[in-house]
């Protein structure tokens, strides 16, 4: 504590008590009081500060003092304080219970078939979607990959079964972004992440594709090549199209489900894709070609083959017919048809096998009555004559 004067601007001198000391930074600083009593108590306060920040400094090892300036130097002009930095790195550190794609990828598998039940072609289509994922990432600590390289991946090119380099469509991308985001959930639930960063990539925005079904004379024409060149699968095609069963459900569909006697067929539980049981009326021309078939005779599956095989009579057929195959059509043809001919969405649904609300989504209006009742007449012995009027006109 020190005297001051201080000139007026009267030229008067002003006596001011001065109190001189150095902050944590090394800068001299200096306040000045009216009374020699503020002055001593301003004197108190520093003192007693500066002996405590002492007494916490000296409790600090050397090395530690040392690294806290040289770390405080580093941070200096990015906005953060060194406690937010220390956090942001505890956030981001290696745990113990850290674990890589590659390791979670075979633990969710493992989990989906033995804990959940997942059949073995969800099991596979898991290990197909995400074993691609794996390839690039699969060394990566599941803990470290952002939602920005995830994003990334989805959107490069990747090679096709042909060895061809292909943009996903965005379908696609949403479906193995979905598969994503199920493996980091299942991660996530068992403490091996912190977050789900698939969740914040947006979902690519797609148009609802056309649903392509074969007309009555593409599906005459059809069965009439499957049954010249591919007889092997005509008792497939023809369930297929009049029965509305999914193509998983009919490659494990025994002859046995078919119950003629009491006009309906069978889908069991366990090969059922909701698997819940669902039993489908059996129309009067699917009647006409069951009765023909050779499950009378020679009972067993419906197609002992997988779908590999099952795809290469497509191709032959497509050579027979003319026309190219049309994905999924089997069932849509169906279910079309079935609409319309009867005006029914519940019965439809029923038939198969899912809600009223996705047939008024696809299916509703997409032919008319008269191909609808050309179709539902497709008979054994007419499937070369059949011609809906729509057609003939």
């Amino acid at each position: 504590v020190s005297k001051d004067k201080k000139r007026l601007t009267t030229n008067e001198i002003k006596t001011r008590w001065k109190v001189t000391f150095y902050d944590h930074a090394g800068n001299r600083r200096r306040r000045f009081f009216h009374s020699r009593a503020e002055a001593d108590a301003t004197v108190n306060v520093v003192q007693s500060r500066q002996i405590n920040e002492g007494i916490h400094a000296s409790q600090i090892a050397p090395g530690v003092r040392e690294e806290a300036v040289a770390c405080h130097r580093l941070v200096e002009g990015t906005g953060l304080t060194l406690q937010q930095v220390v956090e942001i790195g505890l956030r981001h550190r290696p745990r113990d219970t850290d674990k890589n794609i590659n390791d979670i990828l075979e633990e969710f598998l493992r989990s989906r078939k033995h804990v959940r039940g997942n059949r073995q072609r969800t099991i596979d289509e898991y290990r197909c979607q995400l074993g691609k994922f794996a390839k690039d990432y699969g060394v990566r600590l599941i803990d470290t990959i952002t939602a920005h390289e995830i994003e990334k991946w989805l959107t490069k090119s990747h090679i096709d079964y042909k060895g061809r380099a292909r943009l996903w469509a965005g379908s696609r991308r949403n479906v193995t972004r979905g598969y994503i985001c199920t493996l980091f959930t299942f991660a996530l639930n068992r403490n091996w992440c912190r977050t789900n960063p698939a969740k914040a990539v947006d979902k690519a925005i797609v148009e609802a594709p056309p649903i392509e079904v074969w007309t009555p004379t593409e599906t005459a024409l059809l069965l009439e090549v499957a049954a010249r060149d591919c007889p092997d699968i005509l008792d497939f095609l023809f369930l297929a199209l009049f029965s509305g069963a999914r193509t998983c459900e009919l490659l494990l569909l025994h002859s046995s489900s078919i119950k003629l006697d009491q006009g309906i067929i069978t889908i069991p539980a366990n090969i059922s894709k909701t698997r819940k049981l669902r039993n489908i009326p059996i129309s009067p021309n699917l009647k006409a070609w069951l009765a023909n078939s050779r499950f009378k005779t020679e009972p067993g599956c419906i197609c002992a083959m997988g779908e590999s095989s099952l795809h290469r009579r497509y191709r032959i057929i497509e050579k027979g017919t003319g026309f190219k195959w049309k994905p999924n059509a089997l069932r849509h043809s169906f279910a079309t048809h079935h609409l319309a001919m009867y005006d029914n969405e519940w019965l439809t649904a029923r038939a198969c096998g899912h809600s009223p609300k996705m047939l008024r989504e696809h299916y509703d209006a997409v032919v008319g009555k008269p191909d609808a009742e050309a179709y539902w007449a497709i008979f054994p012995s007419q499937q070369a004559e059949i011609m809906p009027d729509a057609q003939k006109k």
